[in-house]
């Protein structure tokens, strides 16, 4: 790819970021890109450009051009200090004992047919879900929001 226009891979190798979050940033459009024959393409300058607007200065950023792939991974590398920041999860943070600034929050949601919803396994998926013993476990880690765990949101 050329200095002027990068791939998925490559810009998030430029902000140090995994390829999975670049996505999550395209869909949140926070990030300029435009599709080119099917494939996600960004300007190197409008990407200094969009960190220059939020008065962040790449080179001032220990580790910018680094790639880590765990919340773990990243984790590590800001407390070995081979990075100045990273985007992970506040459980890997007190882990490691690490301060943290949540950006964004995320649901997840279970799509399953009815055949599959009644098996077995599914419905013991559920009832732990569902329990008061996991989320208890589940509210030590912190910042987990599993009030809706457990719940059929959509039933035709």
């Amino acid at each position: 790819m050329s200095d002027e226009m990068m791939n998925t891979k490559e810009v998030a190798r430029y902000l140090g970021i995994h390829e999975k979050q670049v996505y999550s940033l395209i869909g949140q459009k926070r990030i300029p890109a435009t599709r080119v024959t099917g494939k996600w393409v960004f300007p190197r300058k409008l990407i200094d450009y969009h960190l220059g607007k939020l008065g962040v200065d790449p080179a001032h950023i220990e580790g910018y051009a680094n790639e880590a792939y765990t919340h773990l991974e990243i984790g590590l590398s800001v407390l070995s200090n081979e990075t100045d920041v990273g985007v992970a999860t506040i459980a890997v943070s007190q882990l490691l004992g690490l301060f943290f600034i949540p950006i964004t929050s995320e649901r997840f949601d279970m799509i399953l047919d009815q055949r599959t919803f009644f098996q077995s396994g599914v419905q013991t998926l559920m009832e732990v879900l569902r329990s008061d013993s996991f989320r208890a476990r589940v509210a030590k880690l912190g910042n987990y929001d599993f009030r809706d765990s457990g719940k059929i949101l959509y039933a035709p």
